[in-house]
């Protein structure tokens, strides 16, 4: 108990100590003031610039108005490129259903589900398996030639196969 009295007593004088002291005040205004010159000076010795509050306001705007730019601009190249990736155009036949109209292009690499599956997604053929099917049932899957070929989705699939596979 004894000794629980003396930590209590000790922290009370540590305490009125550190309260009473006096301790040197932290930075006053006067002290930290820095003349204009000595600022452009040091920004000058460093490599830096100093910017008015209207100049930094300025470049700000500059900046959002150069985004908004670049944003658009890469907005129309989207919309442009995503028209000109499809390559399908849609017309209507003497019944009034739409035909679809794509130009194929077979690179080196592609299988015939690659194949395919571009046909299905730009609507010339209404499923993908039945043209695979086709091609492996006739043997026709390895010949498949390079090219350039415009399919429409009035073509049958064997059409399409015997074109792809001259």
């Amino acid at each position: 108990m004894a000794f629980s009295i003396g930590l209590l007593t000790a922290t009370g004088i540590f305490t009125l100590v550190y309260l009473i002291e006096d301790r040197p005040q932290e930075n006053t205004a006067n002290d930290s003031t820095l003349s204009v010159d000595e600022i452009e000076t040091y920004a000058e010795n460093h490599h830096l610039k100093v910017l008015t509050d209207e100049d930094f306001q300025q470049l700000i705007n500059e900046n959002k108005e150069m985004k908004n730019q670049i944003e658009q601009q890469v907005s129309e190249n989207e919309d442009e490129a995503e028209q000109e990736d499809t390559g399908t155009s849609e017309s209507e036949d003497e019944s009034g259903e739409n035909v679809y109209h794509y130009v194929l292009q077979i690179e080196s690499g592609m299988n015939s589900s690659d194949i395919a599956d571009l046909l299905e997604s730009n609507q010339v053929i209404e499923d993908a398996s039945s043209l695979i099917e086709y091609l492996q049932e006739n043997d026709l899957s390895q010949t498949i030639q390079l090219g350039s070929y415009e399919v429409t989705s009035t073509m049958s699939i064997e059409e399409i196969a015997q074109m792809i596979t001259r």
